[in-house]
């Protein structure tokens, strides 16, 4: 099965930089599910909404506040602009 690379950065750095079998995340729209080989395009993810990871029969929750999503080239790239604390 082929695999999707997925980074999730905040302004403090990367939280996540790893492969998954599919992510589901909330954006603005709706809900949806990112497997690897997926069509390029930007979502806008809900506020205070969770990414969900997984892999391998694992699965990783991230809490999401104020983020964005590219996929493109079997990459997705989530940039939350909230700060951790």
């Amino acid at each position: 099965m082929h695999k999707l690379r997925v980074v999730i950065k905040n302004i403090d750095g990367i939280i996540y930089d790893d492969l998954a079998d599919i992510v589901i995340m909330e954006t603005v729209d709706g809900e949806i599910g990112i497997m690897a080989n997926h069509i390029p395009m930007m979502a806008e993810l809900k506020k205070n909404s969770s990414v969900k990871i997984k892999n391998d029969g694992q699965e990783f929750d991230f809490e999401i506040n104020n983020a964005v999503a590219k996929i493109c080239d079997n990459k997705l790239d989530i940039l939350d602009f909230s700060e951790k604390k």
